[in-house]
């Protein structure tokens, strides 16, 4: 009985003959593997009561170093988000001075 990745390779090996079935069907399974881990992590953390985006801002945040803190803008840059899409939330989350 075939798999999805295994189903997946065989309509694309006909469409393209030059693709290698083996490195498709490992990045097919590196690709599924990581949205499992992925999604277990923001259980993980919902289970805490964090939502993963304020665990990439604490993660962002504690790699920039010491005083960890940065503008919305500075953070959205180093998240590779646009400026327009970072939430009000961020504005509001913040330590008091």
């Amino acid at each position: 009985m075939k798999d999805d990745v295994e189903q997946h390779i065989g309509i694309w090996e006909r469409e393209l003959p030059w693709l290698d079935p083996v490195k498709e069907a490992i990045f097919m399974r590196l690709s599924i593997l990581a949205r499992h881990t992925q999604q277990l992590r923001r259980d993980t953390l919902a289970e805490d009561g964090l939502p993963h985006w304020q665990y990439k801002i604490l993660m962002k945040l504690r790699r920039l170093g010491p005083p960890y803190a940065a503008s919305p803008s500075e953070l959205a840059d180093e998240l590779g988000l646009t400026r327009a899409r970072c939430p009000r939330d961020w504005r509001r989350w913040r330590r008091p001075d």
